[in-house]
C-alpha cells in the first residue's frame, strides 16, 4: 500500500509540473481543454506522468465540459478494508500537502484559466480503485481560493 501512495503522489506532483506549462476542452470551454490536452507540450508530459505510474496505475486526461480531468486508475484491486484508509489518507494529509499549504494546484487553474479563456476552469483528479470504484476525488477551482 505504501508503494501505491507513494506512485500517486509522485503522480501529483508530475501533474504539477504539466499545469504548470499549461493551458487547457463538446462546450466551447471543452473545445479549449482538448486543444491544451492534444498540444505537444501536454502530450510530451503526460508521457512522463504515465511513465512514472507505470505498474501502478493507468492515467487518463479527458476534458469535461470547463473541467481538465485527471483519472487514475490503480492496477491492483485495494481491498474494501483498505479503500477506507487510503481515503482518509487522501482526505487529509496528501490532498492538504497537494493542494493546499502553497497553493500551488490552484494557482495552476488560475494560469489554466488565464492561457485558455476558460473563465471558469476547473481541475478535477479521480483516483479509483481496479476495479472502476473511486477512492478519492478532488477538484481545484481557483475562483473559490480567492
Amino acid at each position: 500500500m505504501k508503494k501505491v501512495m507513494v506512485s500517486i503522489v509522485a503522480v501529483f506532483a508530475a501533474m504539477v509540473l504539466v499545469l504548470g506549462m499549461a493551458g487547457c476542452g463538446g462546450s466551447e470551454d471543452e473545445k479549449k481543454l482538448n486543444a491544451f490536452i492534444a498540444s505537444e507540450d501536454f502530450q510530451e508530459e503526460l508521457k512522463d506522468i504515465k511513465a512514472s505510474a507505470a505498474g501502478t496505475m493507468n492515467v487518463d486526461v479527458k476534458a469535461s465540459g470547463n473541467k481538465l480531468c485527471f483519472e487514475m486508475k490503480l492496477s491492483v484491486q485495494i481491498p474494501d478494508e483498505q479503500v477506507s484508509l487510503m481515503k482518509t489518507e487522501f482526505e487529509s494529509s496528501l490532498a492538504e500537502e497537494m493542494f493546499g499549504g502553497d497553493d500551488s494546484m490552484n494557482e495552476l487553474a488560475e494560469k489554466m484559466k488565464e492561457e485558455t479563456g476558460v473563465e471558469n476552469a476547473i481541475i478535477s483528479v479521480e483516483i479509483k480503485n481496479a476495479d472502476g470504484s473511486e477512492i478519492f476525488k478532488t477538484e481545484i477551482d481557483p475562483s473559490k481560493s480567492k
